[in-house]
């Protein structure tokens, strides 16, 4: 299990707030997951690998921390309709945030987004090949999730924020 998965080092206060995180079992959801029960929110997550989701359920309880897993695989409507029953029984006064994470995570095969290899341990080559000089982590996701999830963002609609560390730009993948 990944117990070391590095997590934002800015934490806000999520407290009294409920947050729900699909596919969050593995990878970036982990991370969210983790992030999110941190800055102290009522977290709320689904994932369809129940093993994964078990392990996470591990990791929170030896961190000293909580959240509710529920199995679910999001191609099912019925599953979708349950999910959205448990929910709401687990979050009577409604969500604060969404982390819509499940098809943005199978969506793509990167080996840190699957949380291994650690990208700290990954060639110098790979870290430079990034404008920002690194490799992403599943704690970017996180920190831009929380920055969203702000007051500070509330202004903000409709945009897509690339996390990329500049790769879009430079357009070079090796």
């Amino acid at each position: 299990m990944n117990g070391t998965l590095q997590t934002p080092a800015y934490r806000p206060d999520f407290s009294g707030r409920s947050v729900l995180i699909t596919g969050g079992a593995a990878g970036i959801g982990r991370c969210l997951v983790l992030s999110f029960a941190q800055a102290g929110a009522r977290v709320i997550y689904t994932d369809r690998d129940s093993e994964t989701g078990e392990e996470t359920q591990t990791i929170l309880a030896e961190q000293g921390l909580s959240a509710h897993f529920l199995q679910a695989d999001l191609s099912d409507q019925a599953q979708i309709e349950r999910l959205a029953r448990q929910t709401k029984d687990l979050a009577p006064s409604g969500l604060a945030v969404l982390v819509h994470n499940a098809a943005i995570a199978n969506a793509h095969s990167a080996e840190w987004q699957k949380g291994r290899p650690d990208p700290a341990i990954w060639p110098e080559e790979e870290h430079h090949q990034h404008p920002a000089g690194r490799i992403g982590r599943p704690a970017d996701i996180a920190a831009a999730c929380f920055f969203l999830a702000s007051p500070d963002a509330g202004f903000i609609t409709g945009q897509t924020l690339v996390i990329d560390g500049g790769m879009t730009r430079k357009m070079i993948y090796r």
